[in-house]
């Protein structure tokens, strides 16, 4: 897949002509969120701790925190721990950039590419030929109208707009995400026979993968108070770690003088200027047994979306967590100066830290949180009775129709799927307009 970050990359931070780098693509990639902390101060004195904590040379601060995390020539990249720079999909302001900003910029390209975006559009139902033996999708239906869907807030209830149809000339596409897209193929007919049949839906399709398999990276943090206001932090800091249950690293981790816990109203909690956190991903969790399902055949409706937290191959997870928080504990406890000593707030409140890890462990459990979900429309192989779609995002059983959103990764793919995904998107697109050229 190294390819296709190359070719959607551009890299804005490595010489040009890098190797592992493409400085021609449609993402802007910076190291906006950070910069090298001055020599003693608050930024370097809790880095140096922490390097030490994990087995790196202090003395080379420098370096260490301005490492390349995207290399994709680096072959041992996934091995390697340690400090890194944040790398992000956004320009050298800061400003994020994603699939938003390549769709405007397409449509206001002089060379006028055939794209039409449709706004307060609402897909209801994906259409299928009643003419073919293999059933074979030609278009959509759909409404239109804002706040249709009662995900929103401003949803309401009021009378339904005509439903219109949209056909196509070769084949229809979904990229719904991880929950809309497994619903749509749902209430058009493809799915687990038994969960249509619950709601009169007529079977274009038995696939009893669609809306299971669903993942997720955990996500927790240790978070503390320093004893006093702290300055010249230097932004945020990347720190990969290996706690030694895979061969390759497992934590994503990423610390500063800031407060993220989790999604609420009002987030995040403000605890001053003397908060410090690092942020814990846990790359490739071990469980994977989540799903989307039905509620009712009415496509306005929200499914039913059950993470499933931890209820697979759980302890082994929260133990990866937990000896995570543990290393960074050991490094912010051996912080010397008038910074000391950090306070914890969480996973183990205090000074001392004198939790048991059972306490820890409950804890990460009841408030790990989510935001990058997967899988929910699997890739898999032919002899796979859960594989919702081919290698080239072809919904199985049925032609004209591709899956082509984060729902397809089979499993969780790193610690933050946005780049993931677009890579993917580049792939599909390869493999898309190749089957263009065959047809042809």
């Amino acid at each position: 897949m190294a390819k296709y970050f190359i070719k959607l990359e551009n890299n804005t931070y490595e010489p040009l002509g890098t190797p592992g780098h493409g400085f021609n693509g449609w993402v802007p990639l910076s190291q906006a969120y950070g910069t090298v902390p001055n020599k003693g101060s608050d930024g370097w004195v809790i880095d140096e701790q922490l390097a030490l904590a994990t087995g790196q040379n202090a003395s080379d601060l420098p370096n260490l925190v301005t490492r390349d995390i995207n290399n994709a020539a680096d072959v041992n990249r996934d091995k390697s721990t340690g400090f890194y720079a944040m790398s992000g999909h956004v320009d050298t302001t800061g400003h994020r950039t994603g699939p938003r900003w390549y769709i405007r910029s397409t449509l206001n390209d002089p060379a006028k590419y055939p794209l039409t975006l449709s706004l307060q559009t609402f897909v209801t139902k994906i259409l299928f030929s009643n003419s073919t033996s293999t059933p074979t999708a030609i278009g959509v239906e759909y409404m239109t109208g804002s706040d249709l869907y009662s995900a929103s807030p401003r949803h309401k209830n009021t009378t339904r707009p005509a439903a219109q149809q949209a056909f196509a000339r070769r084949e229809v596409i979904v990229s719904g995400g991880a929950f809309n897209s497994p619903q749509l193929l749902k209430l058009s007919g493809i799915g687990p026979a038994a969960e249509l049949a619950k709601f009169k839906i007529p079977l274009v399709k038995d696939l009893p993968g669609v809306g299971e398999n669903m993942a997720d990276n955990y996500e927790g943090s240790i978070l503390s108070l320093a004893n006093r206001d702290l300055v010249d932090t230097a932004g945020q800091v990347v720190l990969f770690l290996n706690t030694g249950k895979t061969s390759n690293r497992n934590i994503y981790a990423f610390c500063g003088s800031f407060s993220f816990e989790g999604f609420w109203p009002g987030y995040p909690t403000d605890y001053g200027a003397g908060e410090y956190e690092c942020a814990l991903v846990l790359m490739n969790p071990k469980s994977q047994a989540g799903y989307v399902r039905l509620k009712s055949a009415d496509p306005l409706d929200t499914p039913d979306i059950n993470f499933r937290f931890f209820e697979k191959n759980g302890d082994e997870d929260l133990q990866e967590l937990l000896d995570a928080m543990k290393i960074i504990r050991s490094g912010l406890q051996k912080v010397k100066g008038d910074l000391a000593p950090f306070n914890e707030l969480h996973p183990c409140p205090g000074v001392g830290q004198n939790c048991t890890d059972e306490a820890q462990k409950e804890f990460i459990k009841t408030q790990a949180y989510s935001h990058h979900p997967t899988s929910s429309c699997a890739i898999g192989a032919d002899d796979d009775p859960m594989a919702v779609l081919d290698s080239k995002f072809r919904v199985r059983g049925v032609k004209n129709l591709r899956v082509v959103d984060a729902s397809a990764f089979p499993v969780v793919p790193g610690a933050f799927p946005v780049l993931p995904t677009m890579m993917l998107s580049e792939k599909a697109s390869e493999d898309i307009l190749n089957d263009a050229k065959v047809a042809a």
